[in-house]
């Protein structure tokens, strides 16, 4: 339900205290597709690309692809109450999560990747997904411009458990 799975630098995401650099590195499938989500200012603030979608009592899932780069650790947020969602460490493969009804999972799938997902169980309503630099998506801190990591292949799907992943252009 996600457009542009592998373009964050597209309009279709809006970027706050971040900028994305295309087709940076080698993406899980081998291509050279893969982004860079990059800190852009130095303000103690959230740091990260979003797309507002609105999911409602269903089961639905986020997923997406992230790999260190100088920032060890990113997040994905779900617009509930509060900043909810999961913390994923690009170090340790250790995730956690926050928030009604979320759960994580964190897949190494090789090559300082992990296959990083926050599923929500249908108890909380979600209204928009940012993909976060650090713990930019959940929470502030104070940045280093160009410091970052790299994403690709972002997905939103109905059930509790990612799928395969599905690439998207300009419709779901």
């Amino acid at each position: 339900m996600l457009t542009y799975s592998q373009d964050f630098s597209n309009a279709a995401y809006g970027k706050t205290n971040c900028s994305v650099t295309s087709n940076a590195t080698i993406a899980p499938d081998g291509t050279t597709t893969a982004d860079k989500l990059l800190i852009a200012t130095t303000n103690n603030s959230f740091h990260f690309v979003n797309q507002n979608k609105t999911m409602g009592s269903a089961a639905h899932t986020v997923s997406v692809f992230f790999k260190a780069g100088e920032i060890t650790s990113a997040s994905i947020f779900l617009s509930q109450n509060g900043n909810v969602g999961g913390s994923f460490n690009l170090s340790t493969g250790v995730a956690t999560a926050s928030g009604t009804g979320n759960t994580t999972n964190m897949v190494d799938v090789g090559n300082g990747w992990y296959h990083c997902s926050v599923t929500n169980d249908g108890s909380a309503s979600v209204s928009g997904i940012r993909l976060g630099i650090g713990n930019g998506a959940l929470g502030s801190f104070v940045g280093v411009i160009g410091q970052g990591i790299f994403a690709w292949g972002a997905q939103l799907e109905a059930g509790t458990f990612p799928t395969s992943y599905i690439p998207t252009t300009g419709s779901t």
